[in-house]
């Protein structure tokens, strides 16, 4: 279970290409048969602050927060600072 892109702290030792446990934000960009969510609860096991899904097909996305234990809807990313409106306006381009 690897994102598409994942986002990490500068300070974290990147020993393998699939170290999700030390992402802070993780981008999953939805394949034709993935369904949506469907890796929410290994990112959260793994201690991933952020979600980020991108459905091209349907100019979608949606960013999640987790928050104590759950995964929360948020407008703006804790992490890069990016506004989720800005992301659809790209999809929309």
């Amino acid at each position: 279970r690897v994102p598409d892109i994942g986002v990490f702290r500068p300070d974290v030792e990147m020993t393998s290409p699939a170290f999700a446990s030390t992402a802070e934000l993780v981008v999953e960009v939805l394949s034709p048969r993935e369904i949506a969510g469907e890796k929410l609860p290994f990112y959260a096991e793994s201690g991933v602050a952020e979600y980020l899904e991108v459905d091209l097909p349907n100019s979608t996305c949606r960013l999640l927060a987790l928050t104590d234990g759950d995964w929360v809807p948020v407008t703006t990313s804790g992490v890069l600072g990016f506004d989720l409106v800005d992301i659809a306006a790209l999809l929309d381009s």
